[in-house]
């Protein structure tokens, strides 16, 4: 199954489900995106650390923009962002996460936050498999 999380700057919560998804399913299906992200900038050094606690590298990770095409190749799409910030993009099969940014917050708080989203993803994937 193809999914896209999508959130606000792709430097944080889509990041993380992502590469949850992909960890716990042992495959590449999850992508992330933002609806404002900068293209190719690195993602916030706090979640490389969280995910570096949880045995995920996110060294690496940049920061992508949502396109059309990746919401049409997606299979099912996760989004942090409200419904009203997406809509333009026709999602059809669609699910709303509400979990707050973490930028600019403490290393604890991005912990809670990684936590939050470490569940919600086995949550998905669990009602995914039935």
């Amino acid at each position: 199954m193809k999914i896209l999380f999508i959130c606000v700057g792709n430097v944080a919560r889509s990041q993380e489900a992502a590469a949850f998804y992909n960890q716990m399913t042992r495959s590449h299906d999850a992508r992330s995106a933002g609806t404002h992200a900068v293209n190719g900038k690195p993602i916030d050094p706090l979640v490389v650390a969280v995910m570096a606690e949880a045995g995920i590298s996110m060294d690496s990770a940049a920061r992508k923009s949502v396109t059309s095409q990746m919401v049409r190749e997606a299979d099912a799409v996760v989004s942090f962002v409200p419904k009203e910030d997406i809509e333009w993009f026709e999602i059809a099969n669609v699910e709303f996460w509400d979990v707050g940014d973490p930028r600019w917050t403490s290393l604890e708080e991005h912990r809670v936050t990684r936590d939050l989203i470490k569940g919600l993803v086995e949550g998905f994937i669990a009602r995914h498999r039935q």
